[in-house]
This record gives C-alpha cells, sequence and structure tokens, in this order.
C-alpha cells in the first residue's frame, strides 16, 4: 500500500461500493495498513493524511462499522470478566 501510495494511487472511495482504502483495510484486519493510512502526514479537517474518516460507502458502512463487525476494535483485546 505505501509503494501504491508513493506512486499516486488514490485514497479516494472506489468500486462499486465506493469503498475507501480505509474501509477495505479495517473489513481485512490489516492493522499496518490503517495504521499507515490514519498516520501519513498532512492531515486537516476530516481528512487526515487524505484518508476521510467518516466517509460511508454505499451500504452506508465506514471504517469503524468494518472494524467492529471484523472484530478489530477494543480496549487490548481483553475481554472483562464478569462478576461471580
Amino acid at each position: 500500500m505505501k509503494l501504491l501510495i508513493s506512486h499516486g494511487a488514490s485514497t479516494r472511495p472506489r468500486g462499486k461500493r465506493a469503498d475507501t482504502p480505509l474501509i477495505r483495510a479495517a473489513r481485512f484486519r490489516r492493522i499496518d495498513a490503517v495504521k499507515y493510512l490514519l498516520t501519513r502526514p498532512h492531515s486537516e479537517g476530516p481528512h487526515k493524511g487524505g484518508v476521510e474518516l467518516e466517509h460511508a460507502n454505499r451500504k452506508g458502512d465506514t471504517a469503524l462499522l468494518e472494524a467492529a463487525r471484523a472484530g478489530a476494535v477494543g480496549g487490548g483485546g481483553e475481554r472483562p470478566r464478569s462478576r461471580p
């Protein structure tokens, strides 16, 4: 991904679903790609490093929703203990 973006690949929505690279990376649990996209320089407004953080694809799914569905959202990966 770094190579493609460094050579001008777009981070804008593409395809039938209008997914962004961030949405696809979240869907497929590519944490390395998500981190890269979110930490790229030149962040302004709702766009961080050229990535639209709140973009929803044609189904209404955002990167956060896709990450949650994929099980990639949580506090350190541990589940809270239930009380006795």
